[in-house]
């Protein structure tokens, strides 16, 4: 009975390192990510000496965590979404929880603390939704962190729910999303991550489809030619 469970215990560590380390990984893996990953970070680097808000200073911070990998500017954006006292700041932080997960070395030994950062990531998203469940912000957020999270935690589906959610707000019009925005807080990277999930999904076609809403003529971010690209790929 032991040898069972202490087989079983470890095939399902097995199974979360290697699909930690798959998820985790995707931005040196996939190309595409990694072109949009280096453009955001470039773009966003120059911005914050131009007088941003206290909020837009976290954000910018946040994004270099994000596509930059960089924990100088993890730090930061954690110290600043821990004192902004908005609906969103809890979700950011359940963020940066993860994105200290995703940024740990140590390989297989630190799986462990990696797990726990990851599930702590979880509850700081979840209670933000449950706090501001009508809040688009908050599930954006949750959206986009969820759709790189291991399937062992099981929550790509409700990644995906809180993805349409949104996306639906925006075409009945109960959400105004500019075109294009200072720090990309905008439709071409809102249907970008709609179109990666479809992607995941394996709904080459629904995937498709929000990458094309992301191309729109006026669209010039970075979100919007990793879209063209992702056409390109699926066509």
């Amino acid at each position: 009975m032991f040898k069972i469970i202490f087989k079983t215990g470890l095939w399902i560590l097995l199974s979360f390192c290697l699909q930690t380390g798959i998820a985790l990984a995707s931005h040196y893996v996939d190309q595409i990510e990694a072109a949009l990953s280096d453009e955001v970070g470039d773009q966003v680097g120059p911005k914050l000496g131009r007088g941003l808000s206290e909020e837009d200073k976290a954000y910018a911070y946040f994004l270099l965590a994000v596509y930059k990998h960089d924990p100088a500017a993890r730090e930061k954006a954690e110290e600043a979404y821990a004192h902004l006292n908005t609906p969103a700041s809890e979700a950011y932080l359940g963020t940066i929880e993860m994105l200290k997960a995703r940024d740990l070395e140590g390989g297989f030994f630190r799986i462990f603390k990696k797990k726990r950062l990851v599930q702590e990531g979880i509850e700081k998203l979840d209670h933000a939704v449950k706090a501001h469940p009508d809040d688009p912000q908050v599930r954006i957020v949750r959206a986009i962190a969820y759709l790189r999270v291991p399937s062992y935690f099981g929550k790509f589906e409700e990644g995906l729910a809180d993805m349409e959610k949104v996306i639906r707000w925006i075409e009945e019009g109960k959400l105004n999303v500019p075109e294009e925005e200072l720090l990309f807080r905008d439709r071409s990277s809102l249907y970008y991550y709609a179109g990666q999930y479809y992607l995941k999904k394996g709904e080459r076609k629904k995937a498709k489809e929000m990458f094309s809403k992301a191309t729109g003529s006026t669209f010039h971010t970075p979100f919007a030619v990793a879209s063209r690209k992702r056409i390109g790929a699926l066509s």
